[in-house]
């Protein structure tokens, strides 16, 4: 196949995206250790494991567009992985589980879209052997999505919510002005005759 405009934008984006995946994976084992909820620090594994083979994928995808499979930069990605990284200095166990789990969904969405767009120029340029390799990235990365934002509304998010809650009730119980010595009750009204 010819060196056209799409092409060499195909193998730029996957360039671009190799470069994110390994950046990820690299950041992905410390949101592991970082993560307090078993369930959060599981998913962060599975990351690791799941970007490896999307590496590898898009190192075989630039192989067979007689590409190099060299990583090129990736400014957001590394926008996104500092945000994940800025999740690690939550003191609070919870809310750094529920920035974490944030961070990955971001991460993830903008992953989505990368891998269907390089699905879309695949099926352009008539190659369909890359885009069969690509679109298995994809479905993974729809059914990481699918799981987060499992995680994300039924576990992590609500209670931390619930303990948000429960904080703000003590701290205005805490606030409120004691009533020892005090006569309780409303103030009595005078009559009028």
């Amino acid at each position: 196949m010819p060196d056209t405009r799409l092409k060499k934008l195909f193998v730029a984006s996957l360039q671009d995206t190799l470069a994110a995946d390994r950046r990820l994976a690299k950041a992905f084992p410390r949101l592991a250790r970082a993560a307090a909820h078993k369930d959060v620090r599981k998913l962060c594994r599975e990351g690791v494991e799941y970007t490896g083979e999307r590496i590898s994928r898009l190192e075989r995808s630039l192989r067979l567009l007689d590409a190099r499979p060299r990583a090129s930069g990736s400014p957001a990605m590394v926008g996104l992985i500092e945000e994940a990284m800025d999740a690690l200095h939550e003191t609070d166990d919870d809310a750094r589980d529920a920035a974490i789990l944030s961070s990955v969904q971001k991460i993830s969405h903008y992953g989505r879209s990368g891998y269907w767009t390089l699905c879309a120029y695949a099926e352009a340029l008539g190659e369909p052997k890359v885009k069969a390799i690509l679109v298995k990235s994809l479905k993974e990365k729809e059914e990481a999505i699918g799981e987060e934002m499992h995680m994300a509304e039924s576990d992590i998010v609500p209670r931390l919510a619930r303990e948000d809650k429960v904080r703000e009730s003590r701290v205005r119980r805490a606030a409120r002005p004691s009533r020892i010595g005090k006569r309780a009750g409303r103030p009595r009204r005078s009559r009028a005759a």
